[in-house]
């Protein structure tokens, strides 16, 4: 049961993590094009409007021109500029919409005077709008404003109205001007329903593409997790059988060509060495029971040959008896115990390693989507700045940067399995760049110092590539700075730390400086020394500079000195041979 909540918990976790980050990227990029692309449809449909007004005015002047030049009455000339915007009025006072003048599908034109009568309007001709309000708000005048803007040189005004031939009420947006020669407000106004029309074609569209995305990438993770799974469960079920003393498996069979490929061939070599281990120690058994058979045997008859000397010898054959009885025991226990051992340290070793980067990945995904959380409620709330933008792909970047190291920091413990497979348990010498691997230890301990405002100064050339051991440094700055944290800045916010790094003569030398609590003279030749710690009540082991020592001067054939001062702060200086 267990492995198959394993197995599908991967697949949620990678169908989540992976799916949640390309579905909000989507959504970021969907919801800017979207809202360009209104502003834009926005801007042309006032662009339109404006022309349609400027429009009409040259017309009014063409037929004004007629007028003086006495060719046409003002009463016709106004009657033709009427039936031009709309039409001819119907027996009912009504006039159509003229559809050649592009404002939508049920927007139009009409035509105050300066008292807000109708001088020309599809339905309303006639009446006087200049009490007429806003018909959502019931606030807003509506006649006031757009003739006050019409005299203000023209300008664009928003209320809420009935559509055309209809009951039901849409958004509107107008815009009016003064027609100099006759005093009529020219407006041309369309409903936000039209010009909202490609902005909806827009929403589809993404919301399709989100749909999509979605179920490729759930198919894919799917296919993915199960590759990486299957094998999984396999080994592990097989570890069970060994752990439960069942050595009779046969081979797994898996084929992969990866990293669980090489973790099976590596149990399948585990368990052939551990087959052969105790086999070996069950022949030394049967011949150590023949021994004790023998020895019995000797002790039954030599016994009997004292008995009759000395009666007190009775007592001592049965304790000798007791005794190898006991050692019987007690090397049943022992063979049992070893494989146990060997085996239950193996499998936590694994178990415990994989959970830490695992964990890693978690926390950050989680940290990532409580800040998309906020990101999303910014923008329902119409707060989304630029600098939330910014902040948030700063977040998005540093949490990717994370989760790609614990990932390949698993694929090593995998690696990593295989050479204890074959009792290689050191680390191997390899190339790589010591300002870029400080720069990756940093990141992955920015939790530990993130709120503690400590400020961390690097002096190295960042092309410096060094022939060593990653793992070894690694453990030397972590407990560096662990130890700044935990004990040289303990009772204080903020701090400084300097690390300097270059090449000498093959020598490498890293002199890393807090500027911390310091250390206590008495203290300063203990630091070094297994077990001895200043912070035993708060969990502290006292092994971490220990270890630090053991690295430099054992592993890495280098020397490593403190120097102190009480407020003042605390310098580590490790010389160590390479090759640049």
């Amino acid at each position: 049961m267990k492995n198959n909540v394993f197995k599908l918990n991967i697949q949620k976790k990678l169908i989540f993590v992976i799916g949640s980050l390309l579905v909000i990227t989507n959504l970021i990029v969907g919801i800017i094009s979207y809202n360009t692309a209104k502003s834009e449809i926005e801007k042309a449909g006032k662009i339109n409007m404006i022309n349609t007004v400027n429009m009409i005015k040259q017309i009014i002047e063409l037929e004004n021109s007629q007028v003086l030049s006495g060719t046409k009455t003002l009463e016709r000339a106004q009657t033709d500029v009427k039936e031009y915007i709309l039409g001819k009025m119907d027996e009912n006072g009504e006039r159509p919409i003229n559809k050649n003048i592009l404002l939508g599908n049920l927007g139009y034109v009409f035509i105050l005077d300066k008292e807000g009568n109708e001088i020309a309007h599809p339905y309303i001709e006639g009446v006087n709008v200049w009490n007429a309000k806003d018909m959502k708000t019931g606030k807003q005048l509506i006649a006031r404003e757009v003739i006050s803007k019409a005299y203000s040189g023209g300008g664009f005004t928003r209320f809420y109205w009935t559509l055309p031939y209809s009951e039901k009420i849409g958004g509107k947006l107008a815009f009016s001007n003064i027609d100099p020669y006759w005093g009529w407000i020219i407006v041309a106004a369309e409903y936000e329903e039209d010009l909202n029309k490609g902005s909806l074609v827009i929403i589809k569209v993404i919301s399709n593409l989100l749909v999509f995305v979605f179920l490729y990438t759930s198919i894919a993770v799917i296919l993915f997790s199960s590759h990486i799974s299957e094998p999984i469960e396999h080994i592990t079920n097989a570890i069970k059988k060994v752990a439960n003393g069942d050595l009779n498996i046969e081979p797994l069979k898996i084929k992969n060509h990866d990293e669980t490929g090489d973790l099976n061939n590596s149990f399948e070599l585990m368990l052939f060495n551990l087959k052969n281990e105790i086999d070996k120690r069950k022949t030394v058994q049967i011949e150590l029971e023949t021994l004790n058979e023998s020895l019995e045997k000797t002790v039954k008859n030599r016994t009997i040959d004292l008995k009759k000397n000395n009666s007190e010898l009775l007592l001592t054959n049965k304790e000798l008896e007791n005794a190898i009885n006991e050692l019987k025991q007690m090397q049943n226990q022992l063979i049992e115990s070893e494989k146990m051992a060997a085996l239950g340290n193996l499998v936590a070793g694994i178990a415990h390693e994989m959970n830490t980067p695992l964990g890693v990945a978690v926390t950050t995904f989680s940290h990532l989507d409580k800040e998309s959380k906020l990101l999303e409620k910014s923008y329902k709330n119409n707060k989304l700045k630029k600098s939330d933008m910014t902040n948030y792909f700063s977040i998005f970047s540093e949490a990717s940067e994370i989760l790609m190291y614990n990932i390949n920091r698993a694929v090593m413990l995998i690696q990593s399995f295989k050479r204890i497979a074959v009792d290689q348990n050191t680390e191997e010498k390899m190339s790589f760049n010591i300002y870029e691997y400080l720069n990756t230890i940093l990141l992955s301990l920015k939790h530990e110092y993130k709120r503690r405002k400590i400020e961390f100064i690097i002096n190295c050339d960042e092309e410096l590539t060094i022939n060593s051991v990653p793992g070894a440094f690694s453990h030397i700055f972590t407990n560096f700075i662990m130890n700044s944290i935990v004990h040289g800045f303990k009772d204080r916010q903020g701090g400084i730390i300097n690390i300097d790094i270059k090449e000498e003569k093959n020598i490498l030398k890293i002199e890393y400086s807090d500027n911390g609590s310091g250390i206590e003279k008495e203290n300063l030749k203990k630091v070094f020394e297994p077990f001895f710690t200043t912070n035993r009540g708060n969990g502290g082991s006292g092994l971490g500079l220990n270890i630090v020592y053991s690295i430099v001067t054992q592993q890495l054939k280098g020397t490593i000195v403190v120097e102190s001062k009480k407020s003042i702060g605390t310098k580590f200086i490790v010389r160590v041979p390479i090759k640049s």
